[in-house]
């Protein structure tokens, strides 16, 4: 893991505990490309995916 910026792991934290960048976005009160922003930087300073994206939301991988 190169360069851990914990804002993005804040994010990614959010999307897990409500399953989708929309709630996420509003537990956090940021827009929902913020979040997605953040969860992309995320999953390339950890160098793996962290979540499968589905149509009815986000769920982790094994890794995430």
């Amino acid at each position: 893991m190169n360069n851990l910026d914990w804002n993005h792991f804040r994010h990614f934290l959010a999307v897990a505990r409500n399953g989708s960048t929309i709630a996420a976005s509003k537990a956090l009160k940021v827009s929902q490309s913020t979040v997605h922003r953040h969860l992309t930087e995320f999953e390339k300073s950890v160098g793996r995916h962290v979540v499968i994206r589905q149509a009815t939301g986000y769920r982790l991988t094994e890794f995430g």
